[in-house]
């Protein structure tokens, strides 16, 4: 019985609504005549019910000139398609999602499917004139400004004397008029002559310069990873989405970097060494042969715009089917393989065949010659014009059941020939429908296929409007290597002595110092000096005080001799000064503090702070201690002013307070100094 496998044969329609479903069952079960009605028809899963609150699924665009009985130029019919989608768009259709739910339809649940690329060109220009972006995929991209800024990038690394190169960069990267790029190569040159020496054009160019710098660190890279470091180096694409169309330019950047990786790949296939300067080959010759194609700038408001070839597969809500009015493709001029049977030999996949070359000698003059009424009236055309009516057909069927929910068919004063060719077996005079009716005439289950019919008086020119500029959100601009301040000050490393003014009060010798012998380490006894003061307390229990002194002089003295009644005696002294000096009503040790100055923070351990009627009184204790009668313990004291000054100031707003006094006590001699700071202006 013909046609194919039942097991192969799809019976449901889950992608589209009924009345679309019915529109193509009704056309192709007839076009297909070769095929069993059964392998042709589909039943729609989609129901009128679930789709209710939709409008009709079928329509047709009618487009008359306000003046005139022509159609005003070739693009005219696109410019009307553009700005009649517009209005369509901004009336709120509904479209459904695959789950079920609805939501206004926008630009980019739109396909215009094209029979040609130039078509596809026009149609994408008349979009954008309407104010609407077009997403589609054509050849150039070597010829747009981001791709040369690239290549110019990396034709430096590979030549750093490539002063075309040079000029490109300056022109598209930092925006240098000509004028000025060929003053400074000038003045260059005359420099050369003069100092009779060669030297690097346009190195004092931000971008020339890091280019020139990088060059020595990508010798081991790969084609791949020199372009990825020049991109993120330079940040390429924060410059080119600055020029506008950032979604068409940052597309274009990724196509070059698949472009690469096809390079290594093919490299990897041949067993060829891939190379910088290979890459740059490979781009020039895809350019040569019209291959470097463009990215589409796909994206939710763009319109999707194609070819009926290239929409094989794909899906959308809504179709526009434009080119019904094109004539059949069909001619036996120039090379064909001719078979000469029917079958295909399995062991002979080349035999059986002829190749056929038949040259025209009158070009676009031919038709209406003789030559042309012998060619039509022989076997051969007669064979070609019905596999381009079976090719068509085909290219039909492809074009029609793209759409989920809305397909329209766009017409102007031009009968319908495609359209009317599949219908009608090749008679393209008969139209299906007429402009304004509803009725078709097509049927399916003894229904009409209706389509609705919206007729627009256009105007010969259509004004101009800009579509709205996407904004991109990227990372802020790089700051580049620098030193950034730690999070916590470094008083010392960062010379905060330098920034207080800081006087010493007159030394204070509250006690005799202890006499020590020559070997005895004194910085580790004043550790333990410090941590026996920080513990001990007058009311500590009977004992207590006897028994850290004895455990002070195990750990801290090493050796050298001392009794433990010194220290306790040593503790007893330093309690005397701090009641009789300062008659504090609260003692803290071992106080923590931070503050934050400047987004930064400043922390400190501070040995003791007093609360007395007068307001605090912070202790520092030191190790430090130098034998002789000259020694300058306020010199010394005064080495601790910044990190002193900072925690005065943390204390002042810790307790709300500006009455903090500063003191270094220096445990070995028995000092205590008074320091007074306050910011340098």
């Amino acid at each position: 019985s013909g046609g194919v496998a039942p097991a192969d044969i799809q019976t449901n329609s889950w992608r589209s609504r009924e009345d679309l479903v019915h529109t193509v069952n009704a056309i192709f079960t007839k076009a297909f005549d070769d095929l069993p009605p059964e392998q042709v028809a589909l039943s729609p899963k989609r129901t009128k019910t679930q789709d209710a609150g939709m409008q009709e699924a079928l329509w047709n665009w009618h487009f008359n000139p306000e003046s005139g009985n022509t159609v005003p130029g070739n693009q005219w019919f696109e410019q009307a398609i553009a700005f009649r989608l517009r209005e369509w768009l901004d009336s709120g259709v509904i479209v459904a999602e695959k789950d079920g739910t609805t939501r206004p339809v926008r630009p980019g649940d739109v396909a215009v499917l094209c029979r040609s690329n130039q078509t596809c060109d026009y149609m994408a220009t008349a979009l954008h004139q309407a104010g609407l972006k077009a997403a589609i995929s054509r050849a150039g991209l070597m010829q747009t400004a981001e791709a040369r800024l690239i290549m110019a990038c990396l034709r430096l690394v590979l030549n750093y004397r490539d002063t075309l190169a040079v000029a490109e960069i300056m022109l598209l990267g930092n925006r240098v008029a000509i004028e000025d790029i060929i003053e400074d190569r000038l003045d260059h040159l005359d420099l050369l002559e003069q100092e009779g020496r060669p030297g690097v054009w346009g190195k004092d160019n931000p971008m020339v310069s890091t280019l020139l710098t990088m060059r020595s660190t990508l010798a081991e890279c790969t084609t791949a990873e020199i372009l990825d470091l020049v991109l993120d180096t330079l940040d390429i694409r924060r410059i080119v989405a600055s020029w506008g169309q950032s979604r068409q330019r940052l597309g274009n950047v990724e196509v070059i970097r698949s472009c690469v990786v096809q390079y290594e790949d093919a490299c990897n296939r041949m067993h060829s060494a891939a190379s910088l300067g290979g890459y740059l080959l490979w781009m020039t010759s895809l350019a040569a042969g019209k291959k470097d194609v463009q990215a589409s700038g796909s994206g939710p408001d763009a319109v999707e715009v194609l070819t009926y070839h290239g929409s094989k597969g794909l899906e959308w809500p809504v179709t526009i089917c434009h080119n019904m009015d094109s004539s059949l493709r069909s001619s036996v001029w120039g090379f064909e393989i001719v078979s000469t049977t029917d079958r295909v030999d399995l062991d002979q996949l080349l035999g059986n065949r002829l190749l056929r070359f038949w040259v025209n000698p009158y070009g676009r003059q031919v038709q209406g010659s003789a030559l042309d009424d012998q060619i039509k009236a022989g076997p051969a055309y007669q064979a070609e014009t019905r596999r381009a009516l079976a090719e068509e057909s085909r290219l039909l069927y492809v074009g029609l059941t793209r759409a989920r929910d809305y397909l329209i068919i766009p017409t102007v004063r031009r009968p319908t020939k495609w359209l009317n060719r599949v219908w009608h077996e090749g008679v393209e005079d008969n139209p299906v429908f007429q402009p304004g009716d509803r009725e078709t005439v097509w049927t399916w289950a003894n229904e009409p296929i209706l389509i609705r019919p919206d007729i627009q008086i256009c105007p010969l020119t259509f004004t101009r409007a800009e579509p709205v500029e996407e904004t991109i959100m990227y990372l802020e601009s790089r700051e580049g290597r620098r030193d950034y301040p730690g999070a916590y000050i470094d008083v010392r490393a960062e010379r905060w002595n330098s920034r207080v003014n800081a006087t010493a009060g007159r030394p204070n010798y509250y006690a005799a110092p202890k006499a020590y012998s020559a070997e005895a380490d004194k910085k580790n006894i004043a550790g333990g000096l410090k941590a026996y003061l920080l513990a001990y307390h007058p009311a500590l229990m009977p004992g207590e005080p006897e028994r850290m002194a004895e455990y002070i002089i195990r750990k801290y003295y090493r050796g050298e001799r001392a009794e433990p009644g010194d220290l306790t005696e040593y503790g007893r002294r330093w309690w005397q000064v701090l009641e009789h000096q300062y008659a504090p009503q609260r003692i803290d040790r071992r106080y923590p503090v931070m503050m934050a100055l400047n987004g930064r923070l400043f922390y400190a351990v501070i040995d003791v702070v007093l609360h007395t009627a007068r307001g605090i009184v912070m202790i520092q204790h030191s190790s430090y201690d130098e034998a002789g009668d000259d020694v300058l313990w306020d010199k010394r004291a005064l080495q601790l002013s910044g990190w002193l000054h900072l925690s005065k100031k943390a204390l002042q707003q810790h307790f709300g307070t500006a009455e903090v006094s500063t003191f270094v006590h220096f445990v070995l001699p028995s000092v205590l100094i008074e320091i007074h700071t306050e910011d340098r202006g």
